[in-house]
């Protein structure tokens, strides 16, 4: 007895019988399921094909329209077969055989799916035309009312005001709230800091706060000693000025109205020749200086970058770009007295200082300064100096020279040169002395390549320059460090210069005017005006 297969799966023995083979219902079956295969394939073909043209219009029978008719009509009834098939194999739960779509149906579904999408697309484009209408139109304002504002500001912004109190902003402040003239200002790096303030500090006696401190007494007691009449120096000098940051810093002091008659500018290798500064833009004067001064002559030299050129003019040309930084001081300054109104601080908490920020953040701007936080006490005459060896830091310094920054620093040189001039401001420049060690760290080629540089300098611009770097005058005992003088070097220092400006006729006449004029103004100063006192020129 052979075992029969209902569902057309071989029997045990791996074979169909024989007698299902010639029965009615296994051809049959066998028949639908081979078509039903061929009608698949070709529904497929044919429903690729129509993918091909989705939107073409049907409006009259056509002979592929009666054929997809035609085999809709067979696939339906080859469905229904199969269908019925399925229901006899495996019962009347079980209906999983694919479903074959007709091509009308997709043709509809695709034509759906194609309106859909166009729709969308036109949704997008009225969004993205609004959203270009709306910046345009922005555009357009912003541009405009940065030219109105241009021509005519309607906020007068205080440009001495800074977030970042270095040195820079120290000097300034000071001097942009002084009612006092000074007739003689000093120019220069650490090298004239540290001369002026050691030397001024033995002489008075006195503890000097640097953050406030900018004057020169000692040198004011010579120049009256040797000229006669009045002195009042302002020291412009800064911790790593570079002769970019001098242009920069005594075109600044014209702009508060204060005119010196005479400038002393102090010089040295290191303004030309520092490795650590890649641009002059690098300098903290420069990044508060530039808010004082026109630069517009001297750009192209200053920014070496795309980026800091393109910077610069749009702070020059952009009303609110440039003035960004002042616009954020202000509103923080409205907010802050908001809040001290709204919520006061606790009297019984100890505020956040200056000294519990460098503990906490010692490197959050690490070149701003506090009052107190840079103090010179003055150096005992009977004893010995100390002297530190700070020859690893100008290895660093000297390593690397820039020609470029080197030609590019000379430039502002004469540029100062230039200002002065036009000014009528009688200049002095001065080779700093420094130590034979520092010297050989530079290399004695590039030293004397640098002071031929100032004295064919001198020449071709018919000023004043000396050389002050005297071996035989100053020892280590007169040095703090390889570079900076103590008090002791200080005050040889301003001797021999105070000696060699007056053996020079034109700076000689320059301060002899000036000391008189300046002790004239100071007699009419201190006169009494009586309160009825009239003028003769009717007003």
């Amino acid at each position: 007895m052979t075992l029969q297969s209902t569902n057309g799966i071989p029997n045990a023995a791996g074979a169909l019988n024989s007698s299902q083979t010639d029965a009615p219902g296994a051809a049959a079956s066998g028949v639908v399921q081979s078509k039903a295969v061929d009608v698949q394939a070709t529904n497929i073909d044919q429903f690729d094909t129509l993918k091909l043209e989705p939107l073409a219009p049907v409006s009259a029978p056509s002979e592929t329209t009666d054929r997809v008719e035609s085999n809709s009509v067979q696939s339906s009834s080859l469905q229904s077969n199969s269908v019925q098939t399925d229901s006899h194999q495996t019962g009347p739960s079980q209906t999983n055989s694919p479903q074959v779509r007709s091509p009308q149906a997709a043709t509809e579904a695709e034509l759906s799916t194609t309106t859909g999408t166009v729709t969308l697309e036109k949704i997008e484009e009225t969004f993205r035309s609004g959203r270009y209408s709306v910046f345009n139109v922005a555009l357009a304002i912003f541009i405009v009312s940065n030219l109105l504002m241009s021509f005519s500001p309607p906020i007068e912004f205080d440009k001495f005001k800074f977030p970042y109190q270095g040195w820079a902003w120290w000097t300034f402040n000071d001097l942009h709230q002084s009612s006092e003239e000074h007739n003689v200002a000093l120019l220069g790096s650490s090298l004239m800091v540290s001369a002026v303030n050691n030397s001024d500090a033995m002489y008075t006696q006195k503890e000097l706060n640097l953050a406030k401190y900018h004057k020169a007494v000692y040198l004011d007691k010579l120049l009256s000693e040797k000229f006669g009449g009045t002195f009042r120096t302002y020291n412009l000098a800064a911790p790593g000025q570079m002769p970019s940051d001098a242009y920069m810093t005594l075109h600044a002091m014209l702009k508060t109205h204060q005119r010196p008659d005479v400038v002393v500018y102090g010089v040295a290798p290191r303004d030309f020749y520092d490795s650590s500064m890649s641009s002059p833009v690098d300098t903290e004067p420069f990044k508060f200086l530039h808010r004082l001064v026109n630069l517009d002559d001297s750009w192209n030299k200053l920014f070496k970058s795309p980026f800091d050129k393109l910077n610069f003019i749009l702070e020059r040309d952009v009303f609110l770009y440039g003035n960004a930084l002042d616009i954020s001081m202000t509103v923080m300054e409205k907010v802050n007295e908001t809040f001290d109104k709204v919520i006061p601080a606790p009297t019984a908490i100890s505020a956040f200082t200056y000294w519990d920020r460098i503990k906490l953040l010692p490197a959050y701007k690490a070149g701003e300064i506090h009052p107190l936080a840079v103090v010179v006490r003055p150096q005992d005459p009977k004893a010995p100096p100390t002297f530190t060896d700070n020859t690893p830091e100008y290895k660093e310094r000297y390593k690397n020279p820039d020609l470029k920054n080197y030609r590019i620093q000379h430039y502002f040189l004469l540029k100062l040169v230039e200002l002065c001039k036009r000014e009528r401001i009688e200049l002095v420049v001065v080779n700093m002395p420094i130590t034979l060690e520092n010297i050989r760290v530079l290399g004695s080629y590039k030293y004397m390549g640098y002071v031929n540089a100032l004295r064919q300098m001198a020449k071709d611009k018919k000023t004043r320059a000396f050389d002050l770097n005297d071996f035989a005058l100053y020892s280590l005992n007169d040095y703090a460090d390889g570079v900076h003088l103590n008090a002791f070097g200080g005050n040889k220092l301003f001797r021999q210069l105070v000696d060699i400006m007056g053996g020079t006729f034109s700076t000689r006449l320059a301060l002899e005017a000036s000391g008189h004029h300046m002790a004239r103004s100071k007699e009419l100063a201190d006169q009494n005006v009586p309160d009825n006192f009239k003028t003769d020129i009717p007003l």
